[in-house]
């Protein structure tokens, strides 16, 4: 009886948080014109665009040529993302490895899936959805703030791959996890892959770089974190 009264409360509280926001934020990152991702014959090099805000992640996509005569090995501990906000030590964020992604995703719909219980709108508001909501008052219920959040950040990845990570079924999203995002990979030589690279989410607006480090070599880009505000209207 207690813990049905806990999920119960639980739930009250997120209807009351989705009802009272009036604003949320997602997270944009902007590639900036100093580029040493670029291919060039008879090299190792790579290519970068930011594929989107999901909420518990943000996602690159990583794609890697290989014109060299030698087989590279590539895996998530190679990439990170630095990030550089003014007055702070530069903050390194390492990309999260496949297995940790599929662990994370399993146990966040296990929990979703103790929350059914306890509420209605549980098709609506998935427990993926951490995005971060900010406001004192709104004429929105709770469901139609979580739909314009999903709605929000779904629009924003469409054009992604990535976009099964906030749209997908738990199958959807881990068979995505498997064909797309970085493990640990050889590109053979002459060959060329693409990767999604997922970091954890770092709601914040600064200069960032993304960078790949392999023995004897470090890749770069450059990107300009932004974020952008959407209001329910």
């Amino acid at each position: 009886m207690k813990n049905n009264c806990f999920l119960i409360l639980s739930a009250i509280s997120l209807v009351c948080l989705f009802s009272c926001a009036e604003k949320i934020y997602l997270l944009d990152a902007h590639k900036q014109e100093n580029n040493a991702f670029l291919n060039a014959e008879d090299t190792l090099s790579f290519e970068s665009y930011y594929a989107g805000d999901a909420f518990s992640y943000i996602v690159f996509e990583l794609d890697a040529f290989n014109n060299t005569d030698d087989s590279i090995r590539l895996s998530a501990n190679n990439v990170f993302l630095e990030v550089m906000e003014t007055g702070r030590r530069p903050n390194t964020l390492n990309a999260l490895a496949k297995d940790r992604v599929i662990s994370d995703l399993q146990r966040q719909h296990e929990q979703l899936q103790r929350e059914k219980k306890a509420r209605d709108i549980a098709n609506v508001v998935s427990i993926g959805i951490n995005v971060l909501l900010i406001g004192a008052t709104s004429n929105y219920g709770g469901v139609d703030a979580a739909v314009y959040a999903a709605d929000g950040a779904i629009y924003m990845m469409e054009d992604s791959r990535a976009h099964k990570l906030i749209s997908g079924s738990l199958e959807d999203q881990i068979a995505y996890v498997d064909e797309w995002v970085l493990g640990s990979a050889t590109l053979a030589p002459g060959s060329d892959s693409s990767w999604d690279i997922l970091f954890p989410r770092h709601l914040v607006e600064a200069p960032a770089v993304l960078k790949v480090k392999l023995p004897n070599q470090e890749f770069t880009q450059n990107f300009q974190l932004k974020i952008r505000e959407e209001k329910l209207k």
